[in-house]
């Protein structure tokens, strides 16, 4: 995320996200002149966002279906990198998170992930023959037979 901000320092004095005017306009009485850079309104980057979403595939226009949003994206990065790190912790200070309550909403484990924990203990589990055996030597020699 540095790195992403870093790339944008000195673009304008005040705004980190900015745009460049592609025309000279004036709207509302205040001017946007071309190749000058604005900071991006409340709503700014949704004309960008949407025009994202087309080139994926995922939007088709005005008045169309639309059950991608923004938010789905932190979603995803959470429960990727919990899949990939097994840590919570780590994630919850990804997603500035002052409790790991809130954490455990976002990244939620994938059932692949679990069913690979519960086979990973069985496996453990079979491996460990230090345990006695309370039958005794008599039941070993049943077994062999």
């Amino acid at each position: 995320m540095k790195a992403i901000l870093l790339r944008h320092r000195g673009r304008h004095p005040i705004y980190v996200f900015t745009y460049m005017s592609r025309q000279t306009k004036c709207i509302s009485g205040r001017w946007w002149h071309r190749g000058e850079r604005y900071p991006f309104a409340e709503n700014g980057w949704r004309t960008q966002w949407y025009r994202a979403l087309r080139t994926a595939g995922l939007w088709k226009g005005k008045g169309s279906p639309n059950n991608f949003r923004f938010h789905d994206i932190r979603h995803t990065t959470a429960s990727r990198t919990l899949d990939a790190t097994d840590n919570l912790y780590l994630v919850k200070e990804l997603l500035g998170h002052a409790q790991i309550k809130t954490t455990e909403r976002y990244a939620k484990l994938a059932q692949r992930k679990l069913r690979s924990g519960m086979e990973a203990t069985d496996r453990k589990s079979q491996k460990l023959s230090h345990w006695p055996n309370c039958a005794g030597k008599k039941a070993k020699q049943r077994r062999k037979k």
